[in-house]
């Protein structure tokens, strides 16, 4: 996450299941922009209007307090490289106050695929469309790109207005009374609006932000343990958008590290869930948790509520690596980026960690009174 201060960097990671950390896939990285966007009126007062954002586009911005290159790359229509290239920008994580930075005019930017991606996952970081990539690159099969390869990125004007962000929630409202350990409405809203913008055009992004949330509570995870869990649902399944490995599986064919032992396993025991559980071991694993015939049923991991199980309970316990979720989120420390430790070693830590710092300051704003779960 870009902020004015930089952030923190990740060192190695231990796993049950070696080559894999019993979890995660690895073609699913979601690696969409962290916009950033505040609870506050104060946020909504700094979005340009269309006539400033165009004249802006010729005298450049100041950066201001709490900006990140994502937020202001989204306000004015760009992409995060193309202020990077226009700027010389030698370190993205780093921006500095009173910083100017010159708007290049939208149209096009270029983005070199790197091992793992995919057409989805490369739109949902620049917030275009799967097709809108196919059309731009003549892509025959959106099935098959390769690493090294570059492609154009389509990157459309936007009319950025008071109107095209989602109306913050009231700070300081009291939580909605708990029934049943079901999170208050307000509690959504705000958490809500701290989903990057390109996840939260899914029409059930509330649905699965509020599952996860009441799941967290039900198993007495903190607010700032919760902000994590949350991010990394984010950042596994893009908060819900996508509960199945893009690729077809074939790739963990008989990997013995995850169980997979009989012809079929990789295909049959992909990525899948918030936190894209893989491999016939951990489908086992989950099973016999949870009282549930996954390896006879794999796509029932898909499932929100099963997911959700698996996503809350594997961190807070230390399923899937061996470390649990309060070795980095406790009372006495909140270890954002240290705490990937607990899914998948330390890759796309600080992104991820930029992801809890969005959904801790939501919570902050209308906190969860856990003492009504008790």
């Amino acid at each position: 996450m870009s902020t004015v201060s930089g952030a923190a960097a990740g060192n190695s990671s231990s796993s049950q299941f070696s080559g894999r950390n019993g979890a995660v896939n690895d073609n699913n990285k979601t690696q969409a922009s962290i916009f950033g966007l505040q609870t506050t009126s104060e946020h909504l007062a700094s979005i340009p209007t269309t006539q400033e954002r165009l004249l802006n586009q010729e005298s450049g911005y100041t950066v201001k307090a709490g900006d990140t290159l994502s937020k202001i790359a989204q306000q004015y229509g760009v992409s995060i490289n193309q202020l990077v290239t226009a700027n010389n920008i030698a370190n993205p994580d780093r921006i500095d106050v009173g910083q100017h930075l010159s708007i290049p005019e939208s149209g096009t930017t270029t983005y070199q695929i790197k091992s793992g991606d995919n057409l989805s996952v490369i739109a949902a970081r620049f917030d275009v469309s799967v097709n809108d990539l196919v059309g731009a690159n003549n892509i025959q099969n959106p099935d098959r790109i390769y690493p090294g390869d570059t492609l154009t990125i389509p990157m459309a004007p936007q009319a950025v207005s008071s109107a095209a962000i989602a109306p913050p929630p009231v700070l300081g409202t009291p939580l909605t009374p708990v029934e049943n350990g079901v999170v208050g409405n307000s509690t959504i809203q705000s958490l809500v609006a701290a989903v990057p913008s390109g996840f939260r055009r899914n029409p059930d992004v509330a649905t699965h932000v509020e599952r996860i949330t009441n799941m967290a509570q039900k198993h007495g995870l903190t607010s700032d343990q919760t902000a994590y869990v949350l991010a990394t649902a984010t950042h596994e399944s893009g908060m819900g958008s996508f509960m199945e490995e893009f690729a077809s599986g074939r790739a963990y064919e008989g990997r013995l590290d995850l169980g997979n032992a009989q012809t079929g396993d990789g295909v049959r025991f992909k990525g899948r869930g918030y936190v894209q559980i893989t491999g016939r071991a951990n489908y086992q694993d989950w099973s016999n948790r949870l009282g549930i015939d996954l390896v006879g049923n794999p796509q029932s991991a898909e499932q929100p509520e099963i997911a959700a199980e698996i996503l809350v309970v594997g961190m807070k316990e230390g399923s899937f690596t061996g470390r649990a979720l309060d070795q980095y989120v406790n009372n006495g420390t909140t270890d954002f980026t240290n705490a990937r430790r607990v899914v998948n070693g330390t890759d796309k830590a600080d992104l991820i960690a930029g992801y809890a710092l969005d959904f801790q300051q939501a919570l902050q704003a209308v906190p969860i009174n856990n003492s009504v779960l008790n």
